[in-house]
């Protein structure tokens, strides 16, 4: 995951994929299942939250753009608060909520 968020941080133009299922982070998680489920899942499952997350940027599964676009929307929805449904508890939400606007 550090290797990923450098290169992204590093080279901010690159084009992500956003999926609502385990994705080339989660591959090294020890956390994930054998199913592409997440051992950590509480009461909203990381799909669910993959889900709400996307729709709260106005973006749908599988919709490429830049690390840089995704940033600032994430930026933005993180500093109004719109995340708070999707975001309670995850395991992400500190490197989201640090992401500077740019």
């Amino acid at each position: 995951m550090t290797h990923i968020a450098k290169s992204l941080s590093d080279e901010p133009w690159q084009i992500v994929k956003l999926l609502a299922e385990p994705d080339d982070i989660c591959q090294l998680c020890p956390h994930l299942e054998a199913a592409g489920g997440c051992a950590l899942e509480e009461q909203v499952s990381v799909r669910e939250r993959d889900k709400i997350v996307l729709e709260k940027l106005d973006v749908q599964p599988g919709e490429r753009l830049s690390y840089q676009e995704l940033a600032v929307k994430l930026a933005a929805a993180a500093n109004s608060a719109l995340l708070e449904e999707a975001c309670a508890g995850c395991h992400w939400q500190n490197f989201c909520s640090g992401l500077p606007a740019r």
